[in-house]
C-alpha cells in the first residue's frame, strides 16, 4: 500500500532515513519516493510546488532535510540495491547456452 504524506506548514515529515529511497519520480502534481523494500511514498503536490519561489522541505528521519526543488535533479535515478541482480537479456542467454555447450547460441538452434 502506498502512504501519502502533506506537507504541513511547507515540510513533508518523512518517517524513514534518506539513505532508505532509492528512486523519486514525478507522478503528475506528486512526487514519490521507492524505498528500499519497495514501499512508495507519495508527497502530495510535492512536484508542483517545487518550482514555487519557497518550495516545501522534506525531512527525513534521522534530521536529514533537503529542499524539494533539490529533489527534482534526482527525478528517475535509480540507485542499485546491493541485492540486485544485473537482468540478463534473452540474447545473453543464449549466448550463455552457446558456451556452455547447451545449444548452439541462435534461437530456434
Amino acid at each position: 500500500m502506498d502512504n501519502v504524506i502533506k506537507a504541513i506548514d511547507g515540510v513533508f515529515r518523512i518517517p524513514v532515513p534518506r539513505d532508505q529511497v532509492i528512486q523519486i519520480v514525478v507522478a503528475d502534481v506528486d512526487l514519490v519516493l521507492v524505498l528500499r523494500d519497495g514501499i512508495k511514498i507519495v508527497l502530495a503536490n510535492a512536484a508542483i510546488e517545487a518550482m514555487d519561489a519557497r518550495p516545501p522541505v522534506l525531512k527525513f528521519a534521522g534530521s536529514a532535510e533537503v529542499s524539494s526543488a533539490n529533489l527534482l535533479v534526482e527525478v528517475d535515478k535509480v540507485k542499485p540495491s546491493k541485492y540486485a541482480v544485473a537482468p540478463v537479456s534473452s540474447g545473453e542467454e543464449h549466448k550463455f547456452k552457446a558456451r556452455a555447450g547447451g545449444g548452439t547460441g541462435r534461437i530456434g538452434g
